[in-house]
């Protein structure tokens, strides 16, 4: 969910997409492109991208496998700066206590963060077992994961 913490919430709003490298509009700089089409498109394996063709070239500029939520899909990549954050309940949407993400041993950790009190502990795998016993091993570098779904 786009703005999770402070979720826009009046009619009449509008969508503009800015590329925080450059500061500018994606695709138009700070002039109009009179070839520039805008897709958003969802694939059905859930991935939803944004993408344009510009005289016919294909170029994307925002999908949402890479910048997941608190959702992954099978075939998802997960990644060193990706964070999964949990929502606080079924009904409140914004940034709950549980984190998921890559430690700096290269381990998946799913971490429970209270903020009041402070309180913060890692909740798998259990924090007392070495990467080996949990089946985690530390010497692949890449720091990417692939959610697979199994019958």
């Amino acid at each position: 969910m786009a703005n999770r913490d402070q979720p826009i919430n009046r009619r009449g709003s509008k969508l503009l997409l800015i590329d925080k490298r450059t500061d500018t509009t994606p695709g138009l700089g700070n002039r109009f492109c009179a070839g520039l089409v805008v897709k958003l498109h969802l694939h059905d394996f859930g991935n939803l991208v944004l993408r344009s063709a510009v005289f016919g070239k294909h170029v994307t500029y925002w999908e949402s496998f890479k910048f997941p939520t608190d959702t992954l899909l099978p075939n998802q990549n997960f990644t060193m700066n990706t964070n999964l954050v949990s929502s606080k309940s079924q009904t409140n949407y914004s940034s709950g206590y549980y984190n998921f993400y890559f430690d700096d041993d290269n381990i998946l950790l799913l971490r429970f963060q209270d903020p009041e009190p402070l309180v913060s502990s890692v909740y798998w795998p259990a924090p007392w077992l070495g990467p080996f016993q949990t089946g985690r091993f530390t010497y692949n570098n890449t720091k990417n994961a692939v959610c697979y779904l199994y019958w």
